[in-house]
């Protein structure tokens, strides 16, 4: 799997990893939450 360059970037911030099409991504932040994010 590979890592973005800004992939520590993500994981400083709490940020839940997946892998998305080979790449580690974010797809959650525990501080703010899914809802949080979008509003």
């Amino acid at each position: 799997m590979k890592n973005s360059p800004i992939a520590a970037k993500h994981l400083e911030l709490n940020a839940k990893m997946a892998d998305f099409g080979g790449w580690l991504m974010p797809i959650e932040y525990q501080k703010t939450g899914v809802i949080e994010e979008y509003n």
